[in-house]
């Protein structure tokens, strides 16, 4: 595959403009301050960007449950946490 620099610069900074966003969203809708919008954004993508970037789409016709465990013990509940599809 031949790199592309000028494409993953903006695309660099297309994840870093929405990061900026969902931050400032947090502090103003939420009421958080600086610091907790910063955790909670790394803590969604750390969580969801795994997940999001599968090649498999859900159908119309499908649901996507997270589920965890109640006997996890991280304080985030993604380490062991198993993603099931539903089809």
């Amino acid at each position: 595959m031949i790199r592309q620099p000028e494409r993953e610069q903006i695309r660099r900074l297309a994840v870093k403009a929405l990061d900026r966003v969902f931050v400032a969203r947090a502090r103003d809708g939420i009421g958080c301050s600086l610091f907790e919008a910063q955790a909670l954004t790394e803590l969604v993508k750390k969580i969801y960007f795994p997940w999001l970037s599968q090649p498999v789409a859900i159908q119309a016709d499908q649901a996507a449950i997270t589920m965890v465990s109640a006997d996890e013990l991280g304080t985030d509940g993604s380490h062991d946490a198993r993603w099931c599809r539903s089809s």
